[in-house]
């Protein structure tokens, strides 16, 4: 987004939300900053999304619109059970062939499945191994959706200050 898109969105803020003061320079600097890469009309939607949806009676803060923006763009990610019901039916499928079991799930219920490793999962009672399967998932789940909610920029500058 550009300065000009950004006064449009704060404006729209300030319209929605009463307690929205006209921006300074330093607010519009940091507004911009921080959504500048995503589309004006994504964040826009964005933010009458919020207006809907919340009942609070302040704007949101920056992290709360590029969430809700990589929830309308990013990738769709299964949810725990659906994660499970995917291994579980792949794992019955291909007899253990691993190679068959990848093509047939989602890559984050892949990473899972590996960490818990083939033995285990195969000598588990179905109780405890889907217990496991669906707390593992969902922190990984919400590593991911962390992840898609930060630029790709900020994320190639960090790994680069860290050496």
């Amino acid at each position: 987004m550009n300065e000009q898109e950004t006064k449009a969105i704060l404006a729209l803020c300030s319209e929605i939300w009463a307690n929205v003061s006209s921006p300074n320079a330093a607010r519009l600097a940091i507004w911009q900053e921080m959504l500048a890469d995503l589309p004006f009309e994504l964040v826009k939607r964005a933010i009458k999304q919020l207006a809907y949806a919340s009942a609070s009676p302040f704007i949101p803060p920056i992290s709360e619109i590029r969430r809700t923006v990589a929830e309308m763009t990013g990738p769709v990610y299964p949810t725990p059970a659906e994660a499970y019901g995917q291994i579980h039916q792949a794992v019955n499928r291909a007899d253990w062939d691993e190679t068959e079991i990848k093509e047939h799930v989602h890559p984050l219920v892949w990473r899972v499945y590996q960490w818990i490793g083939a033995y285990d999962y195969r000598m588990a009672s179905s109780d405890i191994i889907r217990a496991q399967f669906m707390r593992m998932y969902q922190a990984e789940l919400t590593r991911a959706l962390e992840h898609d909610r930060i630029p790709e920029a900020f994320h190639r500058q960090t790994e680069a200050l860290r050496g």
